[in-house]
């Protein structure tokens, strides 16, 4: 037993001895041909979660054709509640919720209860609208996206869209709408100079101020026959039953700049020097010049992020963080940088494990990975007053 300890001892010894004359050696050649030993290995290296992450990248842009396809189905909707659907496709969960929620009837009294954004619940007043916009939820998803990430091209694009059907006849002012074509004066900049245009501006408002019309029509409203003469009682373009609706008239398109304001404001109004169009069936009305008067107060729509980031789709929530929209003060038009990841930073949205109160259900079968604060957004004034008659 003796001998076996000696030997292990000194074989314990002859490997260490060897492991010195292995690191000796190494830095004898470092000396003879320059080359410095390598590093020591550190133990402390970051962890993987640590290193910078770049920015997501914004989402691929639509082409004008794939806007124009997108866009055919509303671009004939009345100002007002374009500038409701447009934000409200935003949050395609909480449209969802809004349409099982209204399924039953009972639940309009409790409407304004419930925790969506006021565009949704704008929307869930105007049955045919809401039903449009949960049936087709692919397009309606696609719709949000692209509201989000391209405003102007979208608005533009219906602006396009309205001047083809208003030069092919299609487009009339009947007693559910009118037809306000403007012809605005602005300055633009053309290869480094400014330069005076004539922009076409088509609007289209509510006969009767208090009522929305939701218009239903064919793709061929925009490139009808080249025989085809306007019928006043066979027209291309009908209507659903009005809605009597309070706060949602309020709401207008920024022909302008893109994107839409809430609680008035927008390119209702006219500058002075404009030649305002009425289109009245089968003559034109010329209005002359009138005076720009300013009012309304309402404010640009701004998208909430966290309520995106719950309620919105993937792109939407990539769109938001590729431009740098964080938490930040709900309604606030200044980008914020994106913190996502902080503790603190909970989704404002309504959490889809929580039923809305009364006889509609409104639960789907995907959840938010956020929760929610149940706080809705500030920027956007609550829509008041529900449908109370209907008019056809």
């Amino acid at each position: 037993m003796k001998k076996l300890l000696d030997g292990s001892v000194n074989s314990g010894r002859s490997v260490r001895v060897f492991s010195a004359v292995l690191v000796l050696s190494g830095f004898l050649l470092a000396d003879v041909f320059g080359a410095s030993p390598p590093p020591p290995v550190s133990t402390n290296q970051p962890p993987a979660s640590a290193t910078a992450v770049p920015p997501p990248s914004a989402p691929a842009k639509l082409s004008a054709a794939e806007l124009e396809k997108l866009l055919m189905p509303i671009a004939l909707y009345p100002d007002p509640l374009l500038a409701t659907i447009l934000p409200a496709s935003v949050y395609p969960l909480e449209l969802v919720q809004a349409a099982r929620f209204m399924a039953d009837t009972n639940n309009l009294s409790k409407l304004d209860a419930q925790a969506w954004d006021d565009s949704v619940k704008a929307v869930a007043r105007i049955p045919a609208a809401l039903k449009k916009l949960n049936d087709e939820l692919q397009w309606t998803i696609q719709l949000g996206e692209a509201f989000l990430n391209q405003d102007k091209d979208v608005m533009d694009t219906i602006q396009a869209l309205r001047s083809k059907a208003q030069k092919a006849g299609t487009l009339q002012t009947t007693e559910q709408q009118t037809i306000i074509v403007t012809n605005m004066i602005v300055e633009t900049k053309i290869e480094q100079q400014v330069v005076v245009v004539t922009n076409t501006v088509v609007q289209i408002q509510p006969s009767n101020p208090q009522v929305v019309y939701v218009p239903s029509y064919p793709p061929t409203v925009y490139a009808p026959p080249p025989s085809y003469v306007y019928n006043p009682y066979a027209p291309l373009l009908t209507f659903t039953a009005g809605v009597a609706m309070g706060a949602i008239i309020a709401n207008n398109c920024d022909w302008g700049h893109g994107g839409c304001y809430w609680g008035g404001g927008g390119d209702v109004n006219i500058d002075r020097n404009t030649n305002i169009n009425v289109d009245r069936g089968d003559r034109t009305v010329n209005r002359g010049d009138r005076t720009n008067v300013q009012g309304g107060g309402g404010k640009k729509w701004q998208p909430d992020a966290n309520r995106v980031r719950s309620s919105g789709s993937a792109a939407s929530t990539k769109s938001m963080e590729s431009r740098g929209w964080g938490s930040g003060n709900k309604g606030s038009a200044a980008p914020r940088a994106s913190n996502a990841s902080a503790p603190g930073n909970r989704g404002q949205g309504p959490s889809a494990a929580a039923r809305p109160a009364g006889g509609g259900s409104s639960s789907i079968g995907a959840r938010p990975s956020t929760p929610s604060a149940g706080n809705r957004s500030a920027a956007s004034p609550s829509a008041a007053g529900g449908p109370h008659q209907a008019h056809r």
